[in-house]
């Protein structure tokens, strides 16, 4: 065992903090590091991450060249990919997890609500609005905008647009 400057304390798990459709391809489990500077990230299975490997040089290339040009970019910066072997010791079962680092794009934000968009309006309402940390949908984001519309100066507007398109651009 190789501590590599962290203890079991440095992570804390954060429950199903995150997406709350079952058909996801990345896992439930969510966990931040005590500073929430990174999160890390459970695939459901190793199918998971072998996607990612392959995606991977595309991805790292995409961010290094948009931070070195000024580029702007919405995508969190992952750190890696790792796979864990956790071995019990009194029977020898092993477990395997695969997990993501991720940037926590929330760390040192005032988040008020968070919203999981995926473009489609067809079953995309969450009534129960209470607790903390509860993820909404988008057609709570459409009800809110009726009355509490979102305020971006221009300058903030033309940069949000030009990372969304080239992160879509990328994507696509």
């Amino acid at each position: 065992w190789q501590s590599f400057g962290s203890n079991d304390f440095d992570y804390m798990p954060y429950g199903n903090y995150g997406s709350e459709d079952s058909s996801a391809a990345i896992g439930s489990l969510f966990s931040e590091a005590k500073s929430s500077s990174h999160l890390t990230v459970q695939f459901e299975d190793e199918s998971g991450s072998e996607s990612f490997e392959e995606f991977a040089p595309q991805y790292f290339k995409y961010l290094t060249d948009s931070l070195n040009s000024g580029s702007p970019t919405c995508l969190a910066k992952i750190v890696g990919i790792y796979q864990v072997i956790v071995k019990h010791l009194r029977s020898g079962k092993e477990t395997k997890m695969h997990l993501m680092v991720m940037e926590n794009l929330f760390f040192k934000k005032s988040i008020s609500w968070v919203y999981d968009l995926k473009g489609s309006a067809r079953s995309r309402y969450n009534s129960d609005m209470t607790g903390t940390n509860k993820t909404l949908l988008h057609m709570n984001l459409l009800e809110a905008l009726r009355t509490n519309p979102i305020s971006v100066g221009g300058k903030a507007k033309r940069n949000l647009e030009r990372a969304v398109w080239n992160d879509t651009s990328f994507l696509a």
